[in-house]
């Protein structure tokens, strides 16, 4: 029709966890993307928005093969990457190619930091482990603290580490 040679269509990634076997935040995040790119749409008749999923695994190896084949496919943006882990891999190789990314649930700020392609909608890391600390301090006044250091993930690694600057600081 002559309405659809008129759109302008805008591809977009999808690299999530699709057959995520821990909890339903994956199928919830699909949905509200969905939801979103039909708001959109609606209000911006002349726009067509296509959504090229690319499943992976609970493995990096296939979170940058996902990766990879978004930047084969030339989709310009991508939204993925539930871990931090995963939106490292995922930022890192769609930045070398200038892709735009989004993770709509990573909370380590490291994750963006001098990555200008690169964007998070979840809250900071750093702002959690830093309220964390001054609670401690301020309501619990603790004689003395122990913190077991997680370094086995860059998420628990972050918390740790922005926990024991921030308590040194207090």
């Amino acid at each position: 029709s002559a309405e659809a040679a008129t759109k302008k269509t805008f591809r977009v990634g999808i690299i999530l966890r699709l057959n995520d076997k821990f909890n339903d935040t994956v199928s919830a995040m699909t949905t509200g993307i969905e939801t979103a790119k039909a708001l959109y749409e609606r209000k911006h008749p002349g726009v067509k928005i296509e959504l090229k999923h690319y499943p992976h695994d609970n493995d990096l190896e296939s979170v940058m093969k996902a990766a990879n084949q978004s930047i084969a496919d030339k989709v310009p943006a991508v939204i993925g990457g539930e871990l931090s882990e995963e939106a490292f891999v995922i930022g890192d190789r769609l930045g070398e190619s200038k892709s735009v990314f989004i993770t709509p649930t990573s909370s380590n700020p490291k994750v963006t930091e001098g990555k200008p392609y690169a964007f998070r909608a979840c809250f900071s890391d750093r702002l959690v482990a830093s309220q964390l600390a001054h609670y401690m301090v301020d309501n619990l006044k603790p004689k003395s603290i122990g913190l077991l250091h997680n370094v086995s993930s860059p998420y628990t690694d972050f918390l740790s580490k922005q926990f024991m600057e921030t308590h040194a600081e207090i």
